[in-house]
């Protein structure tokens, strides 16, 4: 019996440390293993030269993903079993899996198909295989994949050498900077006809943009020195048949990142931190312990300005109205869009509007003869408080939090804020109380032209054109005076401040052809 009891004993013993030996150091060396870090190289298969700015992104796991530098080097953390796929326009996307190699060398080969599509250069065109210069052309249907009322920020990230840096995304502010290799400004040519206002087209009108970067662009003369972005807008087809379509899109825009305000305890604790350090007059508090208590125990409201002042998300809508058609001797392409965007504040006093309309019409007169007509209008509106949105947002993050916005919660009385400056932002973004900005501008743009094909010389054609554009602009500026209030609870009366008076008004109207 003794011995019997003995061995029980010692099997319960082993078993349990057997289980541990086999279940424990296994699972933590595949734990190790799992990641490894690979690099790899990025070449064109046609010229064997390396492929700058390529995406790697992983089909199964989207947040791996790297892009190639300057040499067409990359690196990568990354799992043996993954698939990554490797992009880059004018190449035709490749996919490979990791295995145990650490070092990947991967041949992008051309896309044939696009280097047979048609690109805009100078005053004609040419398929993509024959162009000997940097040009970069890309169509109107990959422009409408990207929301945006701006086409200038729909080409970011589409065409290599293009950088568009947007300033503000304000609703009705096209502040930004546009340039092609860093050179400045380029030359926008909209049809055959040095243009401005690329950034308010209507991107379902366009069929193509072509972006010429260096001696392609010397047709053009001392004006291309910074390239040249050509765009050739929609026309009707000969089929015989008249196309209807709609195109209608809703979207929310939402903050990619708002610092936040710290809460009224923090924020007094801090200020009597700066005040006892200060040389001159310190060691007083600037509140006292038991009005930090009332706050932290609920007894008084603190003010969240943010949520006071900004909404989570703003609405974007866009809508499209085309109709093209035509027959074996005339064709042609009406385009109606309609766009408007709200901002972020919560007052609801800043929003844009545009209208787009564009007619277009191919006719043939003789065999050789053949007479076109463009005519496009633009028109926009641009709402907004009386302050711009840059100082608003600097006025709203310089507020306290134990400043309430409205005098004893009275909603018909702005408070008078304790800040320096005075001013109780949500009083300043009510258009209503304080005053408004509007601004108004039209364009209309128009050319005719006679294109003769010269016979029995093929290729050989003389081209009359004509145009005429007309802008005119109508900004109206008015400054309310306005009261902002203390409450007195002796007797129940409102202590009002007078800023801004007295009101004025301020418009500019031009117009230039």
């Amino acid at each position: 019996m003794k011995i019997k009891l003995f061995k029980l004993v010692l099997v319960c013993f082993v078993i349990p440390n057997m289980l541990f030996a086999a279940t424990d150091f296994p699972n933590r060396d595949v734990i190790l293993d799992k990641t490894k870090q690979i690099t790899g190289v990025i070449f064109g298969e046609a010229d064997n030269l390396s492929v700058p700015a390529a995406t790697i992104i992983s089909l199964t796991d989207s947040k791996k993903y790297t892009i190639s530098d300057m040499d067409g080097k990359f690196t990568l953390t990354c799992s043996e079993g993954d698939k990554f796929i490797v992009s880059f326009m004018g190449y035709v996307d490749y996919t490979f899996t990791v295995t145990k190699a650490d070092h990947y060398k991967i041949l992008l080969k051309e896309d044939a198909v696009l280097m047979d599509e048609v690109v805009v250069v100078g005053y004609g065109t040419q398929k993509k295989a024959t162009v000997t210069g940097a040009v970069v052309a890309i169509s109107g249907d990959d422009m409408v994949k990207t929301k945006n009322t701006n086409i200038q920020n729909m080409l970011t990230g589409r065409v290599p050498g293009v950088r568009v840096v947007q300033k503000t995304s304000e609703p009705g502010s096209f502040d930004m900077n546009f340039d092609i290799r860093g050179f400045g400004a380029p030359l926008i040519i909209i049809d055959g006809v040095p243009r401005t206002n690329m950034s308010r087209l209507d991107p379902n009108e366009i069929e193509s943009i072509s972006v010429l970067k260096d001696a392609s662009a010397a047709i053009y003369g001392v004006q291309a020195a910074n390239g040249v972005v050509l765009i050739t807008t929609k026309k009707g087809s000969n089929d015989g048949q008249v196309n209807i379509s709609y195109g209608g899109s809703m979207t929310w825009q939402m903050m990619s990142e708002m610092p936040s305000n710290v809460s009224a305890v923090d924020f007094m604790t801090m200020t009597n931190e700066k005040a006892l350090t200060q040389v001159n007059g310190g060691g007083i508090l600037t509140y006292s312990p038991e009005d930090i208590a009332a706050y932290a125990s609920g007894e008084k409201q603190e003010t969240d300005w943010n949520d006071a002042a900004f909404k989570k998300t703003a609405p974007q809508s866009q809508h499209n109205l085309t109709i093209s058609g035509g027959g074996e001797k005339t064709s042609f392409f009406v385009n109606l869009g309609y766009q408007t965007q709200k901002g972020f504040f919560t007052s609801d006093d800043l929003d844009y509007e545009r209208y787009n309309v564009r007619a277009k019409i191919n006719t043939k007169i003789t065999k050789d003869l053949t007479f076109d007509i463009n005519i496009s209008g633009i028109a926009d509106e641009t709402n907004s408080s009386r302050t711009s949105s840059d100082n608003l947002i600097r006025t709203i993050w310089k507020q306290y939090p134990t400043d309430p916005i409205y005098a004893n919660n009275n909603e018909d009385y702005y408070y008078r804020v304790s800040t320096d400056e005075i001013m109780n932002p949500l009083a300043l973004m009510d258009a209503d109380y304080s005053g408004y900005n509007n601004k108004k501008q039209k364009w209309f743009q128009s050319s005719a032209s006679l294109n003769y094909s010269v016979p029995f010389v093929s290729g050989l054609s003389l081209k009359g054109l004509f145009s005429y554009d007309y802008n005119m602009g109508n900004d109206k500026n008015y400054n309310q005076s306005y009261n902002l209030y203390q409450y007195n609870s002796d007797d129940d009366s409102y202590l009002g401040t007078a800023k801004d008076s007295p009101s004025s008004v301020y418009k500019d109207f031009f117009a230039q052809d």
